[in-house]
């Protein structure tokens, strides 16, 4: 829950400050939490393009271009997502993301059954790719 209210504190002080378009926690606070969550869940920090169809979370992940289903915290990515998405060249915006992998049935042939379960969003970028 604190995790929650400060992520709202800091959206409205990047808005405030006219970075609405980059959202990012503190990087102290970031590795911080990273290190719990890698110890307590086996979480990863994972970086990649993110997109919403059909009210399915995707996320393609940089250096692999695997797609891959995303669950778990995602409802603030989506918020954004909506907010940003007519202004997103490529339809995807940029997110680093804290996840540990899991697994169910496949949606399709192009995605893969290993899903992504979002424990912590850090980073949405509407301007940048993968590259």
């Amino acid at each position: 829950m604190k995790s929650v209210l400060l992520l709202i504190l800091l959206i409205f002080t990047l808005h405030g400050c006219g970075k609405d378009e980059v959202i990012q926690k503190d990087e102290a606070e970031i590795r911080k939490e990273i290190e719990f969550s890698r110890k307590v869940i086996g979480a990863e920090q994972r970086r990649g393009m993110f997109s919403v169809i059909n009210d399915s979370v995707k996320f393609n992940e940089c250096g692999s271009g695997k797609i891959y289903a995303l669950e778990g915290e995602t409802e603030e990515l989506k918020k954004l997502y909506s907010k940003f998405s007519g202004r997103l060249p490529s339809g995807k915006a940029y997110i680093e993301i804290e996840s540990f992998k899991s697994t169910k049935s496949p949606d399709s042939e192009s995605i893969s059954d290993t899903v992504f379960v979002v424990t912590r969003f850090i980073k949405f970028d509407a301007n940048v790719n993968c590259n």
